[in-house]
């Protein structure tokens, strides 16, 4: 059975292409499929490894630090996996020629990665949208892809994943970004309170619908200050 075509991310359908590649060579001579299948690789290897390429010079960009986690990530283990511990990239020189029964190994492998979502940038921005589009829907905000990737990478968003775990961190911060003018004055009364040596007025809060969640609110808020404050600069 033929993989499904037209995943996020995939200009152009290699698994659709392989599917009618075999098709073609059922009942072919043994070196005619050695030629086919070697060069179907060797075009789907390029293309794989340019993608990897592509992504380790997106993560080096501000809020794009761990996109490294996804697509990417499955492939280095299939690489190393395939082509020993030092590998980084895939090989097309490695071809089984000899055994074609390994060819379906290696040719699946680089498909697996060039159908994952996040194996190209737009398909990264597709996945943060998804997590925006529903960050706003529940939360009342109006954030944007972007956004999100800084939101994701944040120091303080790690920080209350920790403590809080990942929703509640998100609702914390979702309510920073939605209250973003009051928060950011809150922030400079607890900072001049500080450095004049004050104790943090308790009468500096955030007004939330939920009350559990407003406690947390406030808590993280005098807490994670100067996360909050570089945050809301990009958010």
């Amino acid at each position: 059975m033929g993989r499904r075509a037209g995943k996020i991310g995939t200009t152009l359908d290699y698994s659709t292409m392989y599917d009618q590649l075999k098709m073609e060579l059922s009942g072919a001579p043994h070196d005619i499929k050695v030629e086919k299948l070697d060069k179907f690789y060797r075009r789907i290897v390029d293309a794989a490894n340019h993608r990897l390429l592509e992504i380790e010079r997106m993560s080096t960009k501000k809020g794009y630090e761990e996109i490294t986690q996804y697509a990417y990530k499955k492939a280095q283990y299939d690489i190393r996996t395939l082509f020993g511990d030092d590998a980084k990239r895939f090989r097309a020189s490695k071809f089984p020629t000899d055994d074609l029964r390994n060819a379906p190994k290696y040719i699946n492998s680089v498909l697996r990665f060039l159908e994952m979502p996040t194996s190209t940038k737009v398909g990264i921005q597709n996945v943060y949208q998804k997590r925006a589009n529903t960050i706003n829907e529940r939360y009342g905000t109006n954030i944007s892809w972007g956004t999100v990737a800084n939101l994701y990478q944040s120091s303080l968003y790690k920080k209350l994943d920790s403590k809080y775990g990942s929703k509640t961190a998100v609702k914390v911060i979702a309510q920073y970004q939605k209250n973003k003018k009051e928060i950011q004055k809150y922030l400079k009364d607890i900072s001049d309170s500080k450095k004049k040596g004050k104790k943090v007025p308790d009468d500096i809060s955030v007004q939330v619908d939920d009350r559990h969640l407003e406690d947390t609110v406030n808590e993280v808020l005098k807490e994670y200050g100067t996360d909050i404050s570089k945050l809301l600069k990009k958010i």
